[in-house]
Order: structure tokens, then C-alpha cells, then sequence
């Protein structure tokens, strides 16, 4: 048997053994880990799981990782109704909030692996004909909301605007239900004590309650607002709303009803709260190598791969934005979404008792 010969076959043995040991490994079940996200990226982590499941990922060399994907608000987690329990978890967590990780008690061991997967900074928003009247340059802020509650409780007659409207109607999630209402409040503390950084202290005092007390008391009905005011407005124009702080995905996700005769015309807070979804492991005694190895897995896959889909649902990548593509971003340029906004002073998330004070006097 001539050299060629051998060298042939041992070839054609070895691409034999692995086609065969990829069947095999093919054929094992998978290891399946359950990944909770915030539901304002519920949609784009749906496309992200299908196409990192079809990829057939393995970790360890041997392993199949399947990704099973669930939704959870952030404040369900470490609030007063906690969903889970140290035996009844995730494997995987991408709030839309790091305080939720750091918010939770010491036998719920989640692990920051990815500080952030895509963000979203909150943006103001409100229909022309109110925010004409409320403000000369377009531009709605923390000191127009202000000053428009403390002119007769913000009574549109008095404000300039016509006496058929009532009374200023503001919209923002519920704070004790949806962590995107509570960084309302975090921007609006930071507003007022001109400060990223918030105190306690600083928070209970009468000053800051009246003038917060005020625009949360412009909010008709948060049950009404449901959790998608975007989406409220979007369906029933100023009847619930007329001025809303939000998260810019919600905006960017509700933008083919908020562009009509009386469209939302939106602007950045000069005091904002970014939310950066961050991607957080279960890893406790019981945690075996081959789920740590699945998780980081996924989570390089998100920030990877999975960074090419992010935008098409209304949430900004890691890094820079593709503002050279069609997307909802550029499709929001009508009404105020800026491919890079103005900079502003971002408000960092203050410890739980700080935030539980928040919610005492404001939620």
C-alpha cells in the first residue's frame, strides 16, 4: 500500500470520527438554564435565545447548552412579593437595573458577569399642543413640570392652555411595581439636590417632599396608565396623559401611534437615569461548572452576536449606535430620538434603604 494511499484513508477515518462524535454530541440532550429578563427587553431576548439555541453552542468541549428565556420586574425580585427563593431560581437574570442585584439579600447569590447588555436612558415625552404651551423652546424638564404644578396645581387654564384640558396629566410606571418608575424618582431627586449621588438625608426633607409630592400628585391613576404608559398614550391620546417620563425603548417601541396630527415630541432630561440591563449568574455551592460555563456562554453571545438585533427593538447596543441604518431610532428623529443625545448628568441608584424611602413617600 503506497504512503498516499495510507494517508488517505487515515484522512477519511478521521473526518469519519468527527462527524461521528459531532452526531453524538448532537443526539445528547442538552443543558438547559433558564434565563429571567426585564420585560423591556423581552422582545429582543426572544430573537437573541432562538438564534443562540439554533447555534448549537457547546461549553467544556462536550456539552449542549439550550436557553430557556422567562420575564420578571426587576422590583418583584427584591421588593415585598419576592418571586423566587434560594431553591427556586434562575440560573440566569438580566434586570434592567444592577440595584436590583445589589438589592438582594445575602442567600439570593447572583453575580454581575456582563455590567450591561444593551441601555436605555429615560426620555421625556409629551403631545405638542401641551408642550407648546408648557414650554417656549419644546424642551420638557424637571423645572417646567415644577413650575407648571405649582401654578394653581397645574391647571391648564392658568398655564396658558385651554380650560376644557383640566389639569396637567403626568405618566410614568409605578414605582413600587416597575423599577423604570422608580428611576423617575431617582432623576427627579437628582434634579432637585443638583446631585448624582442621593442622601438619604437630603430626601426627607419638607423642601424636596412638597416639590416631588406635587408632580407625583399629577399622575390620574397609575392602574389606568398600565405598565406601558408609551403604549396608553400611544392608544389614547391626552384623555390619560399628556406628559410622560419614560424609558426611551418604550417610546421607540409605541412610535406608530404617538406620530399623528398632535405627535409626542420628546426631549432628554438634563438630570437623567440610564438603565443598562446588566447579566447576572446564579453561582452558589450548587452551581456546577458546566452551568457557570453555560451562563458566560450566553452572556458573550449577547454581548457579541446579539448585539446586531438590539436596536431594532428600540434599545441602544453596547458602544455606539449604527446611525448610518434604517431603524427605529432614525424612524424617531421626527419626533426627538437623537443618535447621540445631549450629555447629561446620570443619577446613580442609591442604597435600598435610600430607594425604600422613595417609595414610602412616593410609590
Amino acid at each position: 500500500m503506497s504512503r498516499a494511499t495510507v494517508v488517505l484513508i487515515l484522512f477519511v477515518v478521521i473526518i469519519a470520527a468527527i462527524i461521528g462524535v459531532s452526531q453524538f454530541l448532537g443526539n445528547q440532550p442538552p443543558l438547559e438554564i433558564t434565563v429571567a429578563v426585564n420585560p423591556m427587553a423581552e422582545d429582543w431576548m426572544t430573537e437573541v435565545v432562538e438564534d443562540f439555541n439554533e447555534s448549537n453552542t457547546l461549553v467544556n468541549g462536550t456539552v449542549r447548552v439550550q436557553v430557556n428565556l422567562t420575564t420578571v420586574a426587576d422590583n418583584s425580585v427584591w421588593g415585598e412579593d419576592v418571586d423566587w427563593t434560594p431553591t427556586d431560581h434562575p440560573d440566569a437574570w438580566i434586570p434592567a437595573d444592577p440595584s436590583g442585584v445589589s438589592y438582594l439579600p445575602s442567600n439570593m447569590p447572583f453575580e454581575i458577569v456582563e455590567d450591561s447588555a444593551a441601555t436605555t436612558p429615560l426620555v421625556w415625552g409629551g403631545f405638542e399642543s401641551r408642550v407648546t404651551v408648557l414650554s417656549s423652546d419644546g424642551v420638557i424638564d424637571w423645572d417646567v413640570i415644577g413650575d407648571a404644578m405649582a401654578t394653581d396645581d397645574g391647571n391648564w387654564a392658568s398655564l396658558g392652555g385651554q380650560s376644557s384640558w383640566g389639569f396637567l396629566k403626568l405618566a410614568y410606571p409605578r414605582p413600587t411595581n416597575d423599577i423604570a418608575g422608580l428611576a423617575v424618582l431617582y432623576s427627579g431627586a437628582g434634579h432637585f439636590t443638583d446631585s448624582t449621588t442621593l442622601d438619604r438625608q437630603r430626601l426627607v426633607q419638607d423642601d424636596f417632599n412638597e416639590w416631588m409630592s406635587a408632580i407625583v400628585s399629577a399622575v390620574p391613576s397609575f392602574n389606568t396608565l398600565g405598565s406601558d404608559p408609551a403604549a396608553t398614550m400611544a392608544s389614547r391620546g391626552t384623555s390619560v396623559a399628556e406628559i410622560a417620563l419614560l424609558p426611551e425603548v418604550l417610546w421607540l417601541q409605541n412610535l406608530d401611534g404617538l406620530t399623528g396630527s398632535d405627535p409626542i415630541i420628546l426631549s432628554y432630561p438634563t438630570t437623567g437615569y440610564e438603565l443598562t440591563f446588566p447579566v447576572a449568574m446564579w453561582n452558589d455551592n450548587a452551581t456546577t461548572d458546566d452551568m457557570r460555563a453555560a451562563v458566560n456562554a450566553f452572556a458573550d453571545y449577547i454581548v457579541g452576536a446579539g448585539q446586531a438585533s438590539a436596536e431594532n427593538y428600540g434599545l441602544r447596543p453596547v458602544g455606539n449606535l449604527r446611525s448610518e441604518t434604517v431603524s427605529l431610532f432614525t424612524q424617531g428623529a421626527d419626533i426627538g430620538i437623537l443618535i447621540d443625545p445631549p450629555t447629561s448628568a446620570i443619577v446613580t441608584a442609591p442604597d435600598k434603604n435610600t430607594t425604600e424611602t422613595l417609595l414610602e413617600r412616593f410609590g
